[in-house]
């Protein structure tokens, strides 16, 4: 309501909130419909929960911010870079300001450019970047071992072969990750 008091279309910046699964999920797993699939997810659990806006304003929304994601990740294959994921967020906030656009024809062109504009600036920024930027801090951590997205941070560095245990059982081509417990993770470069 205090975004909207500003001016008709105002509450685009809001939109972010809703708009962060599909980028985050393809940020995270960087494969085709990754972000296609948490949108509907997201969709089916806030309709199972109940919500203000039924099928249409949770179920089609998400399917648009989803294949928006999955657009702006597609032109760049996949990869995680700040522009990817930019651009991506960038896309689902034309999803769902279409979305809302063609679900309230009686909105002015003014309405609809000021939420179109927000929504995509909000997307862009905050389900782009700044999920980027969380997911990179996260990886950090190892949580993303298992995905590409864990796998790619700048803890992995090659390391010449007499700094490895066993070193005549690992060819040059290995890179390998901060020892642990467990001793050093190695995997092969390339």
């Amino acid at each position: 309501a205090i975004f909207e008091a500003v001016t008709p279309g105002f509450e685009g910046p809001l939109n972010a909130f809703w708009l962060f699964a599909g980028p985050l999920a393809a940020i995270i797993v960087r494969k085709p419909g990754a972000a296609l699939f948490a949108e509907t997810l997201a969709a089916a659990i806030e309709l199972t929960m109940g919500n203000q806006w039924g099928v249409g304003g949770s179920l089609i929304v998400d399917i648009m911010q989803g294949l928006g994601a999955e657009i702006g990740f597609a032109i760049f294959a996949y990869k995680a870079e700040p522009l990817s994921a930019a651009i991506s967020g960038a896309l689902v906030g034309i999803g769902c300001g279409l979305y809302y656009w063609l679900t309230n024809p009686a909105w002015s062109a003014l309405r609809v450019s000021i939420y179109l504009g927000t929504s995509i600036i909000s997307g862009a920024v905050l389900a782009g970047l700044v999920m980027y930027f969380l997911q990179a801090a996260i990886a950090k951590t190892g949580v993303f071992d298992r995905f590409e997205s864990g796998r790619t941070q700048g803890m992995v560095w090659p390391v010449s072969v007499e700094r490895i245990p066993y070193a005549d059982t690992v060819s040059r081509d290995f890179s390998c990750i901060t020892e642990d417990h467990d001793g050093w993770k190695c995997g092969k470069v390339g």
